[in-house]
């Protein structure tokens, strides 16, 4: 896993509310030697539709990491924020609008004249990004090491995750956060948990438009050191003839709820229950699968 880097700090002047339609100047070339930022702005820029000039979170961790091999392939998956950044730009959603935005908009429409580009786009930095699947060593033509198909068999066992077993390394990796102008939050991480029998990592973005809308969307890598395939000596230090797990479930599950789709479960958009991602998925999974937008499980044999 790569070390984390100094978050980046916005240094931009006040803005209109959220969800506003933003006045730009025409893109311009980059400087020779830019930052690794300015290399990332640039890249997102020409994802999505129509190469729009967007934001970055305020806090862009863009040199952590976390990525899990499979060390007899070779196969690997890996989460960055460059990855989840891009699925942002490719999902490229409707923006969300806060109470004020229209406000704002109508009080200074005689600011926005001709011949200016508006710009607008999901400053909520919502993604569909379930890690990038790397090639195995030697593999051409572009296919990628690891392929996952739908099952109906395979699943994460709780039973396990829930199990008194030592846990023999733990990491938490943040990716990018947002106070979305303080209009909220938004948080998208990664992190991991090996023990003796399993592992699992859980890539995880969360919401929170204060009032308006509230959004959890996970991926979870799983797989048991004992599976059927795993070879002798498979294990979690990697070592022996099997070098690990040869068989990886993905699970996928979004849940989303505006103020009115809560309440007609009987919850509130300003509960506390939403404050953070660990409660928020606790409080959504309460009232599954009445704000459940996309469950689906997936095995990859490698």
């Amino acid at each position: 896993m790569g070390a984390p880097r100094a978050a980046r700090s916005s240094t931009s002047p006040p803005g209109p509310p959220p969800g506003t339609p933003r006045a730009v100047p025409a893109p311009c070339p980059r400087p020779q030697g830019e930052s690794s930022l300015a290399s990332l702005e640039r890249t997102l820029a020409a994802v999505g539709d129509g190469g729009k000039l967007v934001r970055l979170p305020e806090q862009v961790f863009d040199a952590s990491f976390l990525s899990v091999k499979h060390a007899a392939s070779g196969a690997a998956v890996r989460f960055d924020a460059l990855g989840a950044l891009e699925g942002w730009r490719r999902a490229d959603l409707p923006p969300v609008r806060v109470s004020v935005a229209e406000e704002w908009q109508a009080s200074r429409a005689k600011d926005i004249g001709e011949g200016v580009q508006v710009v607008e786009y999901d400053w909520t930095y919502t993604t569909d990004y379930t890690g990038t699947l790397l090639q195995r060593p030697g593999s051409t033509g572009g296919q990628e090491g690891v392929a996952f198909a739908d099952t109906a068999t395979h699943s994460v066992d709780r039973g396990m995750l829930l199990a008194r077993d030592p846990i023999l390394w733990y990491d938490d990796v943040p990716l990018f956060e947002s106070e979305m102008d303080d209009n909220g939050v938004c948080q998208c991480s990664v992190k991991a948990r090996v023990m003796p029998r399993c592992f699992l990592v859980l890539f995880r973005f969360f919401l929170r438009v204060d009032g308006v809308v509230v959004r959890l969307r996970e991926t979870r890598l799983f797989a048991k050191w004992d599976a059927p395939g795993a070879g002798a000596g498979a294990g979690p230090g990697g070592g022996g003839g099997g070098g690990g797990p040869a068989r990886l479930g993905r699970e996928g599950k979004w849940a989303s709820g505006d103020g009115e789709r809560l309440a007609a479960c009987g919850a509130s958009i300003g509960a506390p229950a939403f404050a953070d991602a660990d409660s928020a998925a606790q409080a959504l999974a309460a009232v599954a699968p009445a704000c459940t937008d996309l469950y689906k499980v997936q095995v990859a044999e490698l």
